[in-house]
């Protein structure tokens, strides 16, 4: 797929799809993929159009007094990252892997449930939609 992007250059939708990866999960074996996806998009950056620049991911961890259902916040910061998170400690532990914003985590701070928020920076990642 990488080979092919590098010789793409009519089509950068087509291009961006042969150099976008989704990793499900947001445990340990998918935050470490997706480092190893970072790491190897920066070994292969300069023939293979990968710019790191574009989209900064972190590991976003949600800490809960556990007085919502563990459902409805799953939703809740689904509705807000896009991504649906892990659930850890009966419900009162949230980890989702995403691009973010300021504002998510602003959003995600007034949740009438959250005690703590903790992030720590993943990587980049070439896929967006535009």
């Amino acid at each position: 797929m990488l080979e092919q992007a590098d010789v793409e250059n009519k089509d950068e939708e087509l291009k961006r799809s042969l150099i976008t990866f989704v990793v499900v999960g947001g445990g340990f074996s998918g935050i470490e993929t997706v480092g190893e996806l970072n790491d190897f998009g920066l070994y292969v950056s300069p023939g293979h159009g990968f710019c790191p620049q574009e989209q900064p991911m972190y590991t976003v961890e949600v800490f809960s007094d556990g007085s919502r259902s563990p459902e409805v916040v799953k939703k809740d910061i689904l509705a807000d990252t896009g991504m649906v998170p892990s659930v850890y400690e009966h419900g009162t532990h949230y980890v989702v892997n995403h691009k973010t914003t300021l504002g998510t985590l602003e959003r995600i701070q007034k949740y009438p449930d959250v005690q703590e928020i903790k992030g720590k920076y993943s990587g980049k990642d070439a896929s967006t939609t535009s």
